[in-house]
C-alpha cells in the first residue's frame, strides 16, 4: 500500500494500488485506492499542508448499499488519531 494515508482509526485508507485494472471497483474492507502516482501526489500534499489541514470526503455509494449518507463520525476526526505515519 504505497503513500498510505489512514483517515479512519480501523484502518481505512487511502493509498497506492498496482493493481490499476480493479481501481473504482469494490475490492478492498473500505480503502480509497487510486494509481501509485496520485498516491504519492495526495500524500506529498497532505505531508506539506499537515494532517490537521486535511479533510476527507467521500462520496458515492457503497457497493452493498450499506449507506446512503455517512454520519458524522463519533471518533477524532482525521488527522487528531495518531502522528503522521511517515513515507509510505
Amino acid at each position: 500500500m504505497p503513500h498510505s494515508i489512514f483517515f479512519m482509526k480501523d484502518g481505512h485508507a487511502i493509498h497506492g494500488s498496482y493493481e490499476v485494472k480493479t481501481l473504482g471497483k469494490a475490492v478492498s474492507h473500505g480503502c480509497v485506492r487510486v494509481s501509485p502516482a496520485n498516491a504519492a501526489i495526495l500524500y506529498a500534499l497532505v505531508k506539506e499542508k499537515g494532517m490537521k489541514n486535511v479533510q476527507v470526503v467521500l462520496t458515492g455509494t457503497t457497493p452493498g448499499g450499506e449507506a446512503v449518507v455517512a454520519s458524522e463520525p463519533t471518533y477524532p476526526r482525521y488527522g487528531e488519531a495518531a502522528p503522521w505515519p511517515g513515507p509510505g
